[in-house]
């Protein structure tokens, strides 16, 4: 107020001088001003105490609103209907600066976030051994977050310590490296076991009201963080970092350490079951190499000791077999090609007519891949129905072992019947168990009966096992593989989306700035000027309606709005 004040006395002194049509210029840089410095609301407080003015000083003083000529009506009308539209003009400039601002602000931490995981996977993806894959889940989070000192902690296989395995930083603020800890103490490593989650102490006083209340002589981290590990439901470890001061962690951070968790997990749990098969190659080649000495010795022995050469031999073959079953299901990407290696590969393995992989469904069994005849049932889809081995594996989590067509018809009738559709004489049916929890079952079918001796099963239940693994990867990279085309789809549609409303955005303002310029050069008569107003009006009504559209769109999508239907 205090600058209309300034500008409409300089405005009186102006309009009684020698260049008295400059008057509306010091009202003009005060609207301006308020405009620029304080936003929407003061300058249309300005416009509007500077209409006042100029009508009261000015054209009719002493008197408001009294016109004697419709000049002087077109000259407030254009004076406020021009400032309008500037402030308008002026609001979006400075909302379009602004949301600017705030995407490059999102942009850089996306990109610094994409960086830390990035970063991250590689380092985990690059591991190869136990001890790499432990270096890189304590170094890569130590350097991402600042942290002064970090440890990780193996948890033992009895589950009930956490030993340290790796340690760096130590001591930390007089802190010495932790030491094997007892997962029935209250820690930090052992909350992190317990709930499944990371356990976040962002200052010394929440470490010791969790932890050490009313202790004052233990020393405190300044801020603290343990990432339990996880493969699947089980701890398989804990990364502990300590910050020497109190340090807040960002949504990005919290972001950053749930995916350490599973990642790091992932690693170990791939570098330890790399190790186990490598040990296992070098222990079966041992073994094939000590049998082929072994059949060797014995040929010059009697009938007896063939009998053993016959059997080591066989052993040999089946291992063999196995190798081409684990390289064909290595070779296999999606379940239905896992199921056809399984069979097919696995009927080679244990000598069987035929086999089929049965996927557990909501109302039954998919069938992913059989060479079974069922003349009964030649649909995809099998009911889940008591008389069935499937059924039976499933509900049992057993697998069941049919050596005779007697004890099939005994057991289950309805799997009898199809058995004998194909001339089949004994059977075993094995649960695909992922997690502990069913997913499928695997049939193997003999056209003789069979003794399922305890070797025997071994050799199903390793073939389960391959399966089971096999096809829950391919299960996985489906699943990754629809996501990665739903996440492209949806960038797409926003693409279309923010090129449509850009182009509903500009062809108002193209109007608003077109009439504008026209009642800024003075060339328009007085109808044309009013219409060029309510033109602007209109264009601006309309803009602003698109506006709030999109504003109440993002309202419904970020959840504060509710669509009352």
């Amino acid at each position: 107020m205090a600058g209309v004040a300034a500008a409409t006395w300089l405005e009186l002194l102006i309009a009684g001088s020698s260049v008295h049509a400059l008057s509306l210029t010091p009202l003009g840089v005060c609207i301006a001003l308020s405009v620029w410095l304080g936003g929407l609301g003061p300058g249309l407080v300005s416009v509007i105490l500077s209409v006042l003015s100029i009508d009261f000083f000015i054209i009719g003083p002493g008197s408001l609103f009294e016109f004697r000529t419709a000049a002087d009506a077109f000259v407030i009308s254009a004076f406020l209907a021009g400032w309008l539209a500037f402030m308008a003009a002026a609001e979006h400039a400075n909302r379009v600066h602004a949301r600017e601002r705030a995407n490059c602000r999102t942009a850089e931490d996306a990109a610094l976030q994409s960086s830390r995981i990035a970063q991250l996977t590689t380092a985990l993806s690059q591991a190869r051994t136990q001890a790499a894959a432990i270096e890189a889940a304590l170094q890569e989070p130590l350097h991402a977050l600042h942290a002064d000192a970090g440890a990780l902690l193996l948890v033992s296989r009895d589950g009930r310590s956490l030993d340290v395995v790796r340690a760096v930083g130590y001591p930390a603020a007089g802190r010495p490296a932790p030491t094997v800890a007892s997962l029935r103490g209250r820690s930090p490593a052992s909350d992190a076991v317990g709930r499944g989650a990371p356990v976040v102490l962002e200052s010394p006083i929440a470490y010791g009201d969790e932890y050490h209340k009313g202790a004052s002589d233990v020393a405190t981290p300044g801020a603290l963080v343990a990432v339990p590990l996880l493969v699947g439901s089980r701890v398989v470890a804990v990364v502990q970092l300590e910050f020497r001061g109190p340090r807040a962690f960002s949504a990005d951070d919290r972001e950053y350490l749930d995916v350490v968790g599973p990642r790091a997990a992932q690693a170990l749990d791939r570098t330890l079951e790399y190790e186990a098969a490598l040990q296992a190659r070098a222990d079966s080649e041992a073994l094939r190499e000590r049998a082929n000495q072994e059949l060797a010795e014995r040929q010059k022995i009697e009938r007896a000791l063939r009998t053993s050469e016959t059997r080591y031999r066989t052993l040999a073959a089946r291992t063999s077999r196995l190798h081409s079953l684990a390289a064909a299901l290595s070779e296999a990407v999606t379940v239905d090609a896992v199921a056809r290696a399984v069979v097919q590969h696995g009927c080679n393995v244990l000598g069987a007519a035929g086999g089929e992989v049965l996927l557990v469904a909501r109302s039954g069994f998919e069938i992913l891949y059989s060479d079974v005849p069922r003349a009964d049932a030649p649909e995809a889809r099998i009911p889940l129905e008591p008389g069935l081995c499937a059924t039976e594996v499933v509900e049992t989590r057993e697998p069941v072992f049919i050596s005779s067509f007697d004890e099939w018809q005994e057991r289950f009738s309805r799997s009898a019947a199809i058995a004998a559709d194909g001339g089949y004489a004994s059977s075993a049916t094995l649960p695909l168990l992922v997690d502990a929890a069913p997913v499928g079952v695997l049939a193997f079918h003999f056209t003789a009966p069979v003794n399922f001796d305890d070797e025997y099963r071994a050799l199903l239940r390793s073939v389960e096992q391959h399966c089971a693994q096999a096809l829950d990867r391919a299960r996985s990279y489906e699943a990754a593989q629809r996501a990665r085309a739903d996440a492209e789809t949806a960038n797409r549609l926003k693409d279309e989306f923010v090129s449509i409303v850009s182009h509903d955005l500009r062809t108002p303002l193209n109007a608003i700035l077109g009439w504008t310029s026209m009642l800024q050069a003075g060339t328009l008569d007085e109808a044309t000027a009013k219409r060029a107003l309510q033109s602007v009006h209109d264009n601006a009504t309309r803009q602003l309606r698109l506006v709030e559209d999109l504003l109440d769109l993002s309202r419904l999508q970020s959840g504060r709005m509710a669509l009352n239907v």
